[in-house]
């Protein structure tokens, strides 16, 4: 990377740590299980291009056609090994799994003494023709859009996703300005509707059209900050909590 374009990506990153959104609505990009442009991704030298516009459209065209994504897994079970899994009784037969119920009342499949799935059996998935919606309906590349952490485990998912798979170089304004839409959706459900990292996760790619003219808005206000000196930015920043709503509100 050469001089000028280290510079402005400093510059970006000032001005991101600066512009206020929903879930960070004094502009502090430390909110537990949020994140921002300043999230960097370093694929693996045979991950796989996709384009995000095009994907997130598929992958609702499928679950509504197939009640399924199609992920390229590649043998991949990461996630078999790092998440959570919660039965939905209204798409699963929660008596036909091996579960337990959390203190928080959810009913998840049982775990084995490394934390992997129950179910996964010689690195495959031993009920995978009954595999619970959470399972049919999971993409790792969700959460490179998004590139949050909802849960401990999902920070090995995400680092697989990245070795696997990569965003398109260069990317289209299309595909920016989608990334930045469900990245602010994301804050948002967090932050206004309360809602926990993982229904965030799938609330942000289902309405993150909603919310475009506002990160349109945004987009334009860091751009001017970073413009800006730091000595400015700062008084930005300083001007801007005194005026901000608190809270969400």
């Amino acid at each position: 990377m050469g001089r000028e374009a280290r510079r402005k990506r400093e510059q970006r990153q000032r001005a991101a740590k600066l512009t206020p959104t929903p879930g960070n609505p004094h502009g502090v990009l430390e909110m537990q299980g949020l994140a921002a442009e300043v999230v960097e991704f370093f694929p693996g030298p045979d991950a796989v291009e996709f384009t995000p516009t095009v994907w997130v459209r598929e992958m609702f065209d499928s679950i509504a056609a197939k009640g399924q994504v199609e992920v390229p897994c590649g043998g991949c079970t990461t996630c078999c090994h790092h998440a959570t899994v919660e039965i939905h009784e209204q798409f699963d037969d929660g008596a036909s799994y091996q579960t337990h119920i959390e203190p928080d009342g959810r009913r998840i499949l049982n775990q084995q003494a490394d934390g992997s799935c129950i179910y996964l059996t010689n690195n495959q998935c031993s009920i995978y023709d009954r595999r619970p919606v959470v399972c049919r309906t999971f993409d790792c590349r969700a959460y490179m859009v998004l590139a949050v952490v909802p849960s401990p485990g999902f920070k090995f998912i995400l680092e697989k996703a990245n070795e696997k798979f990569k965003f398109p170089k260069p990317m289209s304004p299309a595909d920016e300005e989608f990334i930045e839409a469900a990245r602010f959706t994301f804050g948002y459900a967090v932050s206004v509707k309360k809602m926990d990292s993982e229904a965030a996760a799938s609330y942000a790619l289902e309405h993150w059209q909603e919310h475009v003219k506002a990160v349109r808005i945004m987009s334009k206000m860091r751009d001017h900050v970073a413009s800006l000196s730091p000595e400015d930015q700062q008084k930005f920043l300083e001007e801007f909590k005194r005026h901000a709503p608190r809270g969400g509100r």
